[in-house]
């Protein structure tokens, strides 16, 4: 079953990065939800063709170019705008590849990066924010958590599981706790004769540390 999952996953990147009438609409889609976004946040925002604008509160113009063609793989580059982050201080902007993706967010106020690997959630006092990225080909795999703080992300945990693990964020509890769900190889002391098994997570702030706490959950493991 996990080969299989895997092998969908392979098989689905490499078709999305083939020209065809299916690929050509889901573009155009992008497209069209990127042209609402703008036009919502216009006149900060503006795209002239392979262009990306951003206007920061500096005065100053943040220029995200376009590759040329997806054609050649070193010269796939594409900037889609997702947005504002909750407390509206970054612009959210999806970076992807020729077989790669991520999520950027950049300071209005200075034009700052900050890569979050995927959309991260935000704490209920917005504060922290956290991304769990299940990511099996093409990005970066992972729990991660960042300090909201005078306009800047200040990175606290940043967890890349070294054996087969994908992480999915379900709800923040409270402000310092944050409940993910795990999906990874079965162990055969939990789940004799299964592939794989899910379970629950934990992800909780220890004094200035943040914490993976993966024990608990165990008691109501699901195998497959």
């Amino acid at each position: 079953m996990l080969f299989l999952r895997c092998l969908f996953t392979l098989l689905l990147a490499a078709y999305t990065c083939m020209p065809s009438a299916q690929a050509s609409t889901a573009s155009s889609n992008n497209d069209s939800a990127e042209q609402k976004t703008i036009g919502s946040l216009a006149p900060f925002v503006r795209r002239d063709r392979n262009v990306l604008s951003l206007k920061l509160n500096n005065k100053r113009t943040l220029k995200l170019r376009d590759g040329d063609t997806c054609d050649i793989p070193e010269k796939c580059l594409i900037h889609r705008l997702l947005g504002l982050s909750p407390d509206r201080q970054f612009f959210a902007v999806e970076v992807l590849g020729y077989e790669s993706r991520t999520v950027i967010w950049i300071r209005r106020q200075s034009g700052t990066r900050y890569e979050v690997y995927g959309e991260p959630e935000a704490s209920p006092n917005g504060k922290w924010i956290v991304t769990a990225n299940p990511s099996e080909f093409g990005g970066t795999n992972g729990v991660f958590v960042w300090q909201v703080h005078a306009g800047r992300l200040i990175e606290k945990l940043n967890f890349q599981p070294d054996s087969y693990a994908l992480y999915s964020f379900v709800r923040w509890e409270n402000n310092d706790s944050i409940l993910l769900r795990k999906f990874t190889h079965a162990d055969n002391s939990v789940c004799p004769g299964a592939q794989t098994m899910e379970f629950n997570v934990t992800v909780r702030k220890d004094g200035t540390l943040w914490k993976l706490d993966e024990n608990a959950g165990l008691k109501e493991v699901r195998c497959q």
